[in-house]
């Protein structure tokens, strides 16, 4: 039996949250603490990070970018920040345009692909309520939730849904139930 697949974020998330995202707001203290954590952000990106680099990166980018703000205040900008970063990358601008297209309901339903371009590990559940509302539970119990909350969000807003309204259900030891809403 082969050994299963070490859980890596890519480069393209790397470089659209940190880079392209968060941008200036990057000091050389944050960088400093995020090299202590296994991210250097001054050599060329290497293709990919385990998972737990990851989650230890985001809090400390909060820390630094929004000291001022909440734990989950601070998470939900983070997730807006990689989707608003990652569309400035080739392949979040391709990814974008097909979510505009596709509309909310769609796009949600391709969030698994859409994350594993950025992630090697991510497993999503959709449960349509009605036309408009999900529920979507996804594999991340190790980050702060108000961090994917940002991201669906984004991704809402991206895809033509207005008024959107995203909350935690319930969380488990392997995830992370949301509803989302939408108009």
């Amino acid at each position: 039996m082969p050994a299963p697949a070490e859980e890596v974020i890519f480069a393209g998330a790397v470089e659209g949250l940190f880079f392209k995202g968060l941008g200036s707001r990057v000091t050389p203290e944050l960088q400093q603490e995020l090299k202590a954590v296994g991210l250097d952000l001054t050599r060329q990106l290497l293709p990919a990070y385990p998972r737990k680099v990851w989650n230890a990166a985001l809090p400390l980018a909060v820390q630094h970018v929004w000291p001022q703000l909440d734990l989950a205040d601070g998470h939900y900008r983070l997730g807006r920040a990689i989707i608003d970063g990652f569309q400035e990358t080739l392949l979040g601008r391709a990814l974008a345009g097909m979510a505009r297209v596709l509309g909310p309901m769609r796009t949600l339903g391709r969030m698994r692909q859409n994350l594993r371009t950025g992630a090697n590990y991510n497993e999503i559940t959709l449960t349509p309520e009605t036309a408009n509302v999900v529920l979507f539970w996804i594999n991340e119990p190790f980050i702060h939730p108000g961090y994917v909350q940002g991201l669906l969000h984004g991704s809402i807003e991206i895809s033509g849904g207005r008024n959107s309204a995203v909350e935690i259900v319930s969380r488990d030891p392997a995830g992370t139930t949301y509803r989302v809403r939408w108009d």
